[in-house]
């Protein structure tokens, strides 16, 4: 990961235009020759959790937004996977009329309970 980012473009802390570099020179010259602000790196994942400030001319890492989405997915990823062995539709049924037996009703109280601690 380089060190410095010659931001060009951003609006409304959307980052549009950018590039990274090594040396905080090669930035600054960069922007001089295409416009926009210099800044460190703030490392991280990806760029889409990068907060960027044009007022005083910073850039952020929005880790806890970063760490929800990830959670997220793989509690998504845990919801997907229970429909292989209780489809939603039966999943429904079940619930009304009860499970006929204690495996299916162990996969019923599992999903809910997956449900239940979405994050």
């Amino acid at each position: 990961m380089k060190a410095f980012i010659a931001i060009v473009k951003s609006t409304a802390g959307v980052l549009e235009k950018y590039q990274t570099f090594d040396t905080q020179a090669e930035a600054e010259t960069h922007v001089s020759t295409y416009g926009g602000w210099v800044a460190p790196n703030p490392g991280g994942n990806h760029n889409h959790y990068w907060v960027i400030d044009e007022g005083t001319k910073t850039i952020g890492y929005d880790q806890s937004t970063q760490d929800v989405d990830r959670a997220t997915a793989v509690w998504e990823r845990a919801m997907e996977g229970t429909d292989t062995d209780l489809p939603r539709a039966v999943e429904d049924l079940w619930d009304v009329h009860g499970s006929p037996n204690d495996r299916t009703q162990k996969l019923l109280d599992d999903k809910k309970a997956l449900r239940a601690a979405r994050p």
